[in-house]
């Protein structure tokens, strides 16, 4: 489901097609506007509304027999439901059935949705050039610690995923000194860090939080990742 609607994104990077454009396009905002995401992030309330806009999905609607909306739900969240029982059934035989919620289900619903956005505006927004690859996305230098707690396995490197995307992401650091080396770095954009680039994310002045042509739809929010663009249910406001 989600590598059908990665491959789209990178398609269509930075293009009106592209359907992660929602996530980059809206920058910069207010650090007012930054701290909003955050909080609905880290408080789980943006998993929240993913998931319930999935799920719903997932149902089906009204016009579906009870035979066909099963397998419906099937191929939607069949796997995953699947792939959550193992990881109950692993912590509890092996440690206890609270892991799971401590290590797993809350990180996902807060930590983890805090660290994609703020990947997510680092790897896109305020791009310089859509239409060059080499100046769509953006690659950030991150140090050990950096990297452990929010960009492992070198996904920093972003850049060099869309130029070589069958690329594994452990080579991706291969990739970036092998670009370097033949002179490729200087066309890349880059930056020397996650602070930096939320800096400039977050320029934008108080009183104009609202001014701007780009209008921020509520059910637009549920779109990127692992959403496949679930924007039919409703979103927390901005």
């Amino acid at each position: 489901m989600y590598r059908r609607y990665h491959l789209k994104h990178h398609r269509n990077t930075q293009q009106e097609e592209d359907p992660d454009l929602v996530l980059s396009k809206p920058f910069p905002i207010t650090r007012k506007s930054f701290m909003r995401k955050m909080f609905r992030d880290l408080t789980g309330q943006t998993a929240f509304h993913q998931r319930k806009a999935q799920f719903l999905d997932a149902i089906g609607g009204k016009d579906l027999s009870p035979i066909n909306r099963i397998y419906h739900f099937w191929q939607k969240l069949g796997y995953e439901i699947i792939a959550n029982i193992i990881i109950f059934i692993f912590c509890y035989l092996i440690f206890h059935w609270s892991f799971y919620l401590t290590l797993w289900l809350i990180p996902f619903f807060t930590y983890n949705m805090a660290i994609i956005r703020i990947r997510s505006i680092a790897e896109h927004a305020l791009v310089p050039d859509d239409n060059d690859p080499f100046r769509n996305a953006r690659s950030t230098r991150a140090n050990w610690l950096v990297r452990i707690f929010l960009a492992p396995y070198w996904v920093n490197y972003h850049v060099e995923h869309h130029l070589f995307m069958y690329v594994p992401c452990w080579k991706l650091k291969q990739t970036h000194n092998a670009l370097r080396e033949n002179d490729y770095v200087n066309r890349m954009e880059t930056a020397t860090g996650y602070i930096d680039v939320l800096i400039k994310a977050c320029s934008k002045g108080d009183d104009e939080e609202n001014r701007g042509n780009f209008i921020s739809n509520p059910k637009q929010r549920l779109k990127g990742y692992f959403s496949e663009g679930f924007s039919s249910s409703q979103s927390t406001h901005s």
